[in-house]
């Protein structure tokens, strides 16, 4: 897949996910998006700040995990790292976020 491609690619899932999170009554805020930064920041219902790491692949591993909490840790104290993975084929999402056990999480579901 181009770059760009893949970019586009990437800012689906982004902004797929952070639909998702709306639905659910999280805040997303954008934040510089690259390999150095979360894509972006989220509040959950309860005040909660996520760096969120949104992977829009085949399939996700370790390193994907390791990323996001190397994102949240340089964030600072107070900001937890949540990892989503857009299950391929399906309108659905696994939620890994610290503090929480693994979730599937579906659009259109809140």
């Amino acid at each position: 897949m181009s770059g760009r491609a893949s970019r586009d690619k990437g800012r689906r899932g982004h902004t797929a996910f952070a639909a998702l999170l709306a639905e659910r009554d999280w805040v997303a805020a954008e934040t510089q998006a690259g390999q150095k930064a979360e894509d972006f920041l989220a509040v959950d219902p309860a005040g909660i700040v996520y760096a969120v790491e949104v992977k829009n692949t085949v399939s996700s591993g370790p390193e994907h995990l390791r990323q996001a909490k190397e994102q949240a840790h340089k964030r600072g104290k107070g900001v937890r790292w949540l990892l989503a993975w857009h299950i391929p084929g399906e309108s659905s999402w696994l939620v890994r976020r610290q503090g929480a056990k693994p979730v599937v999480w579906h659009a259109g579901e809140s």
